[in-house]
């Protein structure tokens, strides 16, 4: 699990110190189970009592539950891995810490993230591509699909 604050803004009348805040963060966790506790320990953390002259709103803007991996797509990727050694192309399984919409398709169905090109610094001045991965991803994807079209296998 990882939480990052993303955002922290403060606002008050002229030079006063500021009566309000406001504070957004970011929860990736790997495990569907984990939801409701987190949910649970938010509250708690930022619980005030009644009396409080502080008050705290809570609100949630986007769930993505973590991609589990399936049966199929671990068979799925066995056959892409298969492709990818033929072809000479570097591939490897790796659990992302993005969240993605493909955790909303059904666990009966084979999924596969990130088949696009080698990249890094991502979000930073420094954010790269390795060209050559381009052209490696572009032909593996593009084989895939003829494979796919034409119900062939490796």
């Amino acid at each position: 699990m990882s939480v990052a604050i993303t955002s922290i803004n403060t606002q008050g009348l002229d030079e006063a110190t500021p009566d309000f805040a406001n504070l957004n963060f970011r929860i990736r966790f790997r495990s569907p189970d984990l939801s409701q506790q987190l949910k649970d320990q938010i509250y708690k953390t930022f619980e005030v009592s009644a009396t409080s002259p502080i008050k705290v709103n809570i609100s949630r803007t986007l769930l993505r539950l973590p991609l589990m991996e399936s049966e199929a797509t671990a068979s799925f990727y066995e056959q892409v891995s298969k492709v990818a050694k033929n072809l000479e192309i570097r591939l490897q399984k790796e659990h992302g810490t993005s969240s993605t919409s493909l955790c909303h398709v059904s666990p009966d169905k084979p999924v596969l993230g990130n088949l696009g090109p080698i990249s890094g610094g991502m979000g930073t001045r420094n954010e790269y591509v390795v060209r050559d991965s381009l052209l490696d991803r572009s032909i593996l994807l593009a084989y895939l699909i003829y494979l796919s079209a034409n119900d062939l296998k490796e």
